[in-house]
C-alpha cells in the first residue's frame, strides 16, 4: 500500500516505467500488456452477450 500511495502522490512527476516500479509493474513485458488486453476482451464479451440477451441479437 505504500508503494501504492507513493505513485498517487507523485502526480506523474516521474516517467511511466518509473512510476510502474513503484507498484511491481514492468511496463516493458508484453505479458503486462496482453494481460490487461484480455481484460478488456473478457468485458467486451460479457457486454455483447448482455446485449444479445436484450436485443435477441449479436
Amino acid at each position: 500500500m505504500p508503494n501504492y500511495l507513493q505513485l498517487l502522490s507523485s502526480g506523474g512527476s516521474d516517467t511511466p516505467d518509473e512510476l510502474g516500479r513503484l507498484v511491481g509493474v514492468d511496463l516493458t513485458d508484453p505479458n503486462f500488456w496482453s494481460a490487461g488486453i484480455e481484460v478488456v476482451d473478457d468485458l467486451v464479451s460479457e457486454a455483447e452477450a448482455l446485449a444479445a440477451a436484450q436485443t435477441g441479437s449479436l
